[in-house]
């Protein structure tokens, strides 16, 4: 469903499970009725969602357990997130917000991948992003710098053994045009449903302008993908800041749980930290990276050089229903 709903979560100082926290909201009368009790999760946070919360004063309390004695916070009365950015991808072709991003260009940094604008798709109620393996050599028409012929055979060959060239494919909202759209903080969110096949990775995330500043990753899909220890790295979300530093969450090992439906994955951006939410449940929080630099939504599915090995040149798809901004 694409019913919008708000989320409210209640963090405790105390990484307890089990402890009740009540919900309470301002009535008219001035006094507080209560709305809910949820107990916490094991990093001490409890939430829940529902329609038109957005708007209401909070209030919530704590109850004593043998290791916290009992508390209770009012939330100030603050202004609701206003909505900027909606896409459903009705009808047949992207939106004028939206560009293809590198289309016929070697992937930055990349040696066996290019952007192909032929595999991105809009149709059904959703845009569809997909790699494919192409050629064994690599064509002319591509723009951007090239690796070595010798570089290309080392690096490209795939789960055949032999060196392929896969096309990619890639969009964003970046800021060149009058039809763009950035932020600098506010809260983004894709439905999304990605594939199981490893070798390929697909993501929504915000790039910050020609590519400086904290890379905000929303959620980043390897489907089966092993890594070196040989475990599964299926989906990954958190930030890279400065030249070395990273916040990563490896959110599951099951790649086949994000392949069967769609799920909704969201970043809340303020001026001291990062929320990333699968469903509404909090998998990250960070405060490393902290910044106010305008960002871009990206959509993008490629194949890099360090996972082209585990390809076996089927092509993999992710699938996205919508993506929506506020600020």
């Amino acid at each position: 469903s694409t019913t919008t709903k708000d989320l409210v979560v209640a963090r405790t100082n105390h990484q307890v499970a089990g402890r009740a926290i009540t919900f309470f909201t301002r009535n008219v009368l001035g006094g507080w009725t209560q709305q809910k009790v949820v107990k916490t999760n094991a990093a001490g946070e409890a939430s829940f969602s529902g329609k038109d919360l957005a708007l209401q004063q909070w209030k919530v309390t704590a109850a004593k357990t043998a290791r916290t004695s009992a508390a209770a916070y009012e939330m100030p009365q603050a202004p609701a997130w206003k909505q900027t950015f909606v896409d459903d991808f009705s009808g047949t072709t992207l939106g004028p917000r939206w560009r293809q991003r590198y289309p016929n260009q070697w992937l930055p940094g990349r040696t066996c991948s290019y952007s192909s604008p032929s595999r991105v798709a809009v149709g059904g109620g959703a845009v569809y992003l997909t790699t494919k393996r192409f050629s064994s050599s690599r064509p002319s028409s591509v723009r951007g710098k090239k690796a070595s012929t010798a570089t290309f055979k080392k690096n490209c060959k795939d789960a055949s053994g032999k060196a392929y060239v896969y096309q990619s494919s890639g969009l964003d909202t970046a800021t060149h045009d009058t039809h763009a759209f950035s932020l600098s903080t506010g809260v983004v969110a894709a439905r999304a449903k990605f594939s199981t096949l490893p070798g390929q990775h697909a993501s929504v995330w915000l790039p910050a302008p020609r590519a400086k500043g904290t890379e905000i990753d929303i959620i980043e899909s390897n489907g089966a993908y092993r890594n070196t220890k040989k475990t599964f790295r299926a989906l990954v979300a958190g930030v890279y800041y400065g030249s070395k530093g990273k916040v990563q969450e490896t959110v599951s090992q099951k790649a086949a749980t994000w392949a069967k439906s769609y799920h909704v994955y969201s970043v809340e951006w303020t001026r001291t930290q990062y929320i990333f939410r699968i469903d509404g449940k909090v998998v990250v929080r960070t405060s490393k990276g902290a910044t106010t630099a305008p960002h871009h939504i990206a959509l993008t599915n490629f194949v890099a050089d360090w996972e082209i090995r585990q390809n076996n040149g089927k092509p993999a798809t992710a699938t996205f229903d919508w993506v929506k901004a506020w600020q």
